[in-house]
C-alpha cells in the first residue's frame, strides 16, 4: 500500500494527495511539530503530506535548487522569520535548508560560506 500511495504522490501530487505513512504516525508527526522543523521537514514532506499540509497546489512552483536561482523566499514568511530568529539560517544541519527555502530572509543570496 506504501508504494502505491508513494507512486501516487509522485506521479499526481496536485490530484492525489495522501499520507505514505499510518495516520497515527503522521498525528505524532504533525503534533511533535516535526512537520516544520528544518531537520524533519524533508521527511514530513514525502510521508506525511496531507497530514501536514504540504499537498501540492496546482500552478504552484517547485523551489528552485542550484546556485543559479533567484534569491528568493520559497518558504512561508513566517517560517523564514522563524528561522532568521532560531538561527537555522548558519547552523551545520539546517543551512542547506534555508539556502534552499529561505535564501533571502537569511541573507544567502551569494551562497553559502
Amino acid at each position: 500500500m506504501k508504494q502505491i500511495l508513494f507512486v501516487c504522490v509522485l506521479l499526481a501530487g496536485a490530484w492525489c494527495c495522501a499520507d505514505v505513512e499510518s495516520e497515527a504516525v503522521c498525528r505524532v508527526t504533525k503534533d511533535q511539530g516535526f512537520c516544520s522543523k528544518p531537520c524533519t521537514t524533508w521527511w514530513a514532506k514525502q510521508n506525511c503530506a496531507a497530514t501536514c499540509g504540504y499537498c501540492v497546489k496546482v500552478g504552484k512552483e517547485p523551489p528552485c535548487t542550484g546556485d543559479d536561482c533567484p534569491c528568493v523566499d520559497y518558504e512561508h514568511s513566517s517560517v523564514c522569520s522563524l528561522a532568521v530568529v532560531q538561527g537555522w539560517c548558519s547552523k551545520p544541519c539546517t543551512t542547506w535548508w534555508a539556502y534552499q527555502w529561505c535564501k533571502q530572509s537569511c541573507e544567502l543570496c551569494d551562497g553559502i560560506n
